[in-house]
């Protein structure tokens, strides 16, 4: 009777040990972290800035596809490109409410430093050709800096916007 206590003992000390083997190595299915979606994976500055870099290129190009009479049908579909993806950047970049300005900043240097070169380029006129039509070309025409410095401030303006992302 001794043996018999002993051999179930042996056993069950045996079985005891494959259980807790494989729970040590997690091999259970259910138990296995869940795998990220594309959208997951990517980082969230990464996601910010796609955002608003998309947005303001297509804006650029239908206001000036809209100027030219080009396609304004194609136009008037690029500007709701763009309107739609600042209307669903929250639900793809998980954008807290209370870092609200650190995001428009962000929009707002990008837009600086790209806007009017992308305008310009796709009207098929020089990127830094200034314009008299808007309050920001009429700011700009007052200082009238050379293509240079331009080119130095909106380099500027795009580090700015990129670094506000991606400190947050």
């Amino acid at each position: 009777m001794k043996k018999l206590f002993y051999l179930l003992i042996l056993f069950s000390q045996i079985a005891n040990c494959q259980t807790d083997h494989v729970n040590q190595f997690n091999l259970d299915y259910w138990t296995q972290p869940e795998q990220k979606t594309f959208w997951q994976k990517i980082p969230q500055p990464v996601k910010i800035i796609t955002v608003h870099l998309t947005s303001i290129t297509l804006n650029a190009i239908s206001d000036s596809w809209i100027a030219t009479d080009k396609n304004r049908q194609a136009a008037h579909l690029l500007n709701a490109g763009s309107i739609g993806l600042m209307m669903t950047g929250p639900l793809i970049c998980d954008i807290k409410k209370g870092d609200w300005l650190a995001y428009l900043s962000s929009y707002l240097c990008i837009r600086v430093a790209i806007f009017d070169p992308v305008y310009n380029v796709a009207r098929g006129e020089a990127w830094n050709k200034r314009w008299n039509a808007s309050y920001w070309d009429l700011g700009v025409n007052q200082f009238s800096p050379p293509p240079g410095l331009e080119a130095f401030g909106r380099g500027i303006f795009f580090t700015i916007g990129i670094a506000i992302p991606i400190t947050e």
